[in-house]
């Protein structure tokens, strides 16, 4: 970990930009995931905060990580949905995911002028330096990403069949993109994005990661997983860079006194500890303890048992 101390050996001239999209009942994981970056590099990190309506009161305690760590700035654009993504027929079968996670697709169109940059979602936690994903040449893609880790690997099949992909196709996970900005102007993805969304709105599953899969179809740098390491991930690893929590399993559903099996657990708490919203996070976990962990599990394991017969 970084001191928020060591000011003069951030590098300002070489900053990493980084875009992340939240509403206001995602601002504490927002503040959360920049806590555990700046906690980890001695680069000087510019935020971008694709602003799905944070409220002033929000964007304040956001800012108050100002007062542990020198190493960033931090922007609020501010996204009308209902007007900027008016044209999107939202539908997910990720009941944590909102529609602001397709203001991800007007990036090049807010900051055309940044050559490259990193999109991270906000139920992400860094553990080592954000520089080193920053530092990967992507060569000649527009996009590098990091291929889902299904759980059940025919998944992978089904959205190629689906989506009518290359059989060569590895189909990445959205939550973190290396983007190589310039090019993405150039070939106007932004334009490519809402036409195929348009295009295939009827098959779509997981919402904007299958428009990105479809027009990035085998034709994208695939990136070491250490970056984007998902919480389905089984193998243990010592690299990781960037922790995922990709599925409906929050850590921030289980309070820190439970013992829950999540990968990074006490991590994620270290850095919400590190945020103004660290009571707010805590008060409305689901599971406060692990008497009503018990009882979740105990109801979950009847569920089962009666679906399988």
């Amino acid at each position: 970990m970084i001191s928020s101390g060591d000011i003069n050996n951030f590098n300002i001239k070489n900053s990493v930009p980084i875009f992340l999209s939240s509403d206001n009942n995602y601002a504490p994981f927002v503040a959360t995931t920049i806590a555990s970056i700046c906690d980890n590099t001695k680069s000087f990190c510019e935020f971008y905060v694709l602003d799905g309506g944070i409220s002033q009161e929000n964007q304040n305690k956001i800012c108050e990580l100002k007062k542990q760590f020198n190493n960033f700035s931090v922007e609020f654009i501010k996204i009308n949905t209902d007007e900027a993504l008016s044209s999107i027929d939202y539908k997910t079968e990720c009941p944590h995911v909102t529609i602001s996670t397709y203001n991800r697709f007007l990036i090049s169109k807010i900051k055309p002028d940044i050559e490259k940059l990193i999109y991270l979602d906000v139920d992400i936690i860094a553990l080592d330096d954000i520089d080193l994903l920053f530092g990967q040449d992507i060569e000649n893609y527009t996009l590098g990403a990091i291929p889902e880790d299904f759980e059940d690997k025919n998944n992978n099949i089904e959205r190629i069949d689906t989506l009518k992909l290359d059989k060569n196709h590895n189909y990445f996970n959205a939550g973190v993109l290396l983007i190589n900005n310039k090019k993405w102007v150039e070939d106007n993805i932004c334009e490519k994005l809402f036409e195929t969304e348009k295009r295939y709105r009827n098959i779509l599953k997981w919402a904007d990661q299958d428009i990105l899969n479809i027009v990035f179809n085998n034709n994208y740098k695939i990136l070491d997983k250490k970056f984007n390491y998902m919480t389905q991930e089984k193998e243990a690893a010592n690299n990781i860079i960037l922790r995922h929590y990709n599925t409906g399993d929050k850590p921030w559903r289980y309070s820190p006194k439970t013992k829950i099996k999540i990968n990074n657990f006490e991590d994620f708490w270290e850095y919400a500890k590190l945020t103004e919203f660290y009571n707010d996070i805590l008060h409305k976990c689901k599971y406060k303890n692990q008497l009503q962990l018990r009882i979740r599990n105990i109801i979950n394991s009847t569920h089962s048992k009666k679906e399988n017969g």
